[in-house]
């Protein structure tokens, strides 16, 4: 059955593409200029400039004063491809910006339909175990076992990439005529094809925003507030900003499926949203204790607005619990895993460290949450 869906941004959206080269991005004012390059290279062969701008990119000169130089302002906007507001001043925002996906198409960016089911997936393993938990149990009971095997530093890096393999694997237990082991033909995801999400319409959907990355500032046993050791710029979807693209739900291929365990995550399309409802909750509400927790009421309070409409997490900003299943495990069991995988930090919450939006050089948002829907 064939299905539109729709993303609605409620905090900045960041999915990661790549950090631009120095001459990919310049200010103008209060924008960034995202260059293409082939436009940039006729350009600049048609001036005759090619091996001056060679030196000076290679000499890590400035591209805005080259540009100035050589009167070529008045051109460039003819090379850009995307723009990206800069409330604060494209100044302050550094060139190596980390810019969101987007296709070769002025303007156009877009949420990867891999991103939208990763996170289903994600939500459905996460009810999975919440609905069955002598199943969690289990799963709880073989990740520890690994992890008191695991002695060196070299040995744990190498559980830290497989101990995860057992929980995603509960969706690869479907039974298939035919099928006689599982894997990714018998996943129960195969009745998903989720397509890429655009904007609904065009126009400048990306701002430039400073992140920071919060830690707990401790006083013996008792978290007392945060500090901020980190920061960098992102480019991200605004709020507000609408997307659509195409879900399929596969009913002819559900025929075939049929429980191997007694588990079957997926009836129908709206077991989709009732995990993602449920996750979302669970990881609202986790975020608004920690932030309680350091002192600040009013991102807490914003967490709390969302509750009831935002049900995706997508892109930067998620933290461990708003990436893995691990909120449907005890507190003891997830600070085994930290002590086990990360640096040791006694009774000290995990996860420890939050990113934010600044406004000020002061967290003013979250990053990433978002509505999904669905239309027939």
């Amino acid at each position: 059955m064939n299905y539109r869906y729709f993303l609605e941004v409620l905090t900045p959206v960041h999915i990661f593409s790549h950090h631009p080269e120095p001459w990919e991005v310049v200010a103008d004012g209060d924008r960034l200029l995202v260059l293409e390059e082939a436009k940039l290279a006729r350009l600049l062969v048609g001036r005759g400039l090619r091996r001056q701008w060679c030196r000076e990119v290679t000499s890590r000169g400035s591209i805005q004063r080259f540009l100035a130089t050589h009167g070529m302002w008045a051109e460039v906007e003819s090379c850009t491809k995307r723009t990206i507001v800069c409330p604060q001043g494209a100044q302050e925002a550094p060139r190596r910006i980390a810019l969101t996906m987007s296709t070769g198409a002025p303007e156009e960016v877009y949420v990867p339909g891999s991103t939208v089911k990763g996170s289903i997936r994600t939500a459905l393993l996460f009810r999975l175990l919440k609905d069955n938990p002598d199943l969690a149990s289990r799963v709880r009971e073989s990740a520890e076992q690994k992890m008191q095997q695991a002695g060196s530093r070299r040995q744990r890096r190498q559980l830290a990439k497989t101990i995860g393999k057992e929980t995603d694997q509960l969706l690869q237990h479907a039974a298939l005529p035919g099928a006689r082991s599982e894997g990714p033909h018998t996943d129960w995801m195969r009745l998903l094809r989720v397509g890429d999400a655009s904007p609904q319409r065009a126009g400048q959907h990306t701002q430039a925003y400073q992140v920071g990355v919060l830690s707990l500032r401790r006083d013996g046993r008792r978290a007392t507030g945060y500090r901020t050791r980190t920061t960098f710029w992102v480019e991200a979807m605004r709020p507000g900003t609408v997307l659509e693209g195409r879900l399929i739900f596969d009913e002819d291929l559900l025929r075939w499926f049929e429980p191997r365990r007694g588990l079957r995550p997926l009836r129908s399309v709206e077991d989709v949203l009732v995990a993602l409802q449920l996750f979302s909750a669970e990881v609202l509400e986790a975020q608004c204790r920690w932030y309680r927790q350091i002192g600040l009421a009013d991102i807490a309070g914003q967490l709390e607005r969302l509750r009831g409409r935002a049900n995706i997490r997508l892109g930067r900003g998620g933290g461990w619990d708003g990436r893995t299943v691990g909120l449907v495990f005890p507190e003891q069991f997830r600070r085994q895993i930290r002590d086990t995988f990360y640096r040791q930090r006694g009774p000290a919450p995990f996860s420890k460290s939050r990113q934010v939006l600044l406004r000020n050089n002061r967290p003013s948002t979250v990053l990433g949450w978002a509505r999904l829907s669905l239309e027939r």
